[in-house]
Formats: C-alpha cells, sequence, structure tokens
C-alpha cells in the first residue's frame, strides 16, 4: 500500500502552514542579496556581511527541510517544526532588547526620505511598530507550533523515502 503524500491529504491548517512557510522561505531567498549590507538580528546579535548570509541560508535549508518533512508526511516532522518554530521564537524574544537600535538604524537607512530633524514622531511610532510586528511573530510562531502538535497524528504514518507504508 502507498501512502498518500503531498497537498491533498494534508489537513488545511497545515497547508495554510506549509503555505505561509513556503513564501517566508522565498522572501529569504529574495533578500539574500542585500543581507551582507543590512545585516540580520540572531538571538539578539547583530550579523553583518557573510554571516548574515550563511545564517539565513542555514535557515533557508532548516525551513526547507521542514516543508519537505510537511509534504512527505515523515515522522518526526511535527516534532522538528515545533522545535524550529521554538527557535524562532526565542530568536524574536532575544531581539527585544535591541528594538530601539533597529528602529534608529531603520530610520537613519531612509535618509533620502526623512531629514534626520523632521523625524519627530515616526520614531516612537516605528518602536511601536516594531514592537507589534514582534508580538504578531511570536503568536504566529506559537499558534504554528500548537497546529503541529494537533495534527501529529497525521504524521504518524510510517513509510519509507519511497512512499512504501512500513509494517
Amino acid at each position: 500500500m502507498v501512502v498518500k503524500i503531498g497537498w491533498d491529504p494534508m489537513p488545511l491548517s497545515l497547508k495554510v502552514f506549509f503555505f505561509l512557510i513556503a513564501v517566508g522561505t522565498v522572501f529569504q531567498l529574495l533578500a539574500l542579496s542585500s543581507l551582507g549590507n543590512v545585516g540580520i538580528y540572531v538571538f539578539g546579535f547583530k550579523l553583518m556581511g557573510t554571516a548574515a548570509i550563511i545564517t539565513t541560508t542555514a535557515f533557508i535549508i532548516l525551513n526547507v527541510i521542514l516543508l519537505y518533512s510537511l509534504w512527505e508526511r515523515l515522522v518526526w516532522g511535527w516534532e522538528y517544526g515545533i522545535a524550529l518554530q521554538g527557535i524562532s521564537i526565542l530568536t524574536i524574544l532575544a531581539s527585544v532588547p535591541r528594538l530601539p537600535e533597529m528602529v534608529q538604524r531603520g530610520f537613519s537607512q531612509s535618509n533620502e526620505i526623512f531629514q534626520p530633524n523632521a523625524l519627530g514622531g515616526l520614531y516612537e511610532t516605528g518602536l511601536t511598530v516594531a514592537v507589534l510586528g514582534l508580538m504578531f511573530a511570536v503568536l504566529l510562531n506559537a499558534a504554528f507550533m500548537l497546529i503541529l502538535s494537533h495534527e501529529r497524528d497525521y504524521f504518524k504514518v510510517k513509510k519509507d523515502l519511497f512512499g512504501k507504508k512500513l509494517k
């Protein structure tokens, strides 16, 4: 008996999760070219240049493994997904103390649009938007963890790499 894999047998909640992870991975791929100059924050540390590109590439690979485990219904897929979402939450929370620096850096990179003296209340607004964005990201990752835990039976089909059901 061949186990059904792919899009059709996947529960709707996992389809939404799969789609959002796939879109995020594509955006990470598109951002690779500018990361050397812009940098990223991982666990509260600012990475620039090659370190930022290597770290983002590693996260892309981890996301692709997650997508593959969802598609193929691999037994360990739900645990791997929960661990990966947990790492994302920890990365986000570790960045909170660096928020003022991140917002200020974002405005300084927009010198052509904003005059430094004309920012006024934009900094506070930017900080508020950044906090709300981080809160949304944490809640979304936590929701993904709950979805994976709730749908763990989807992954319980034991099969080999070729889709044949194991006894």
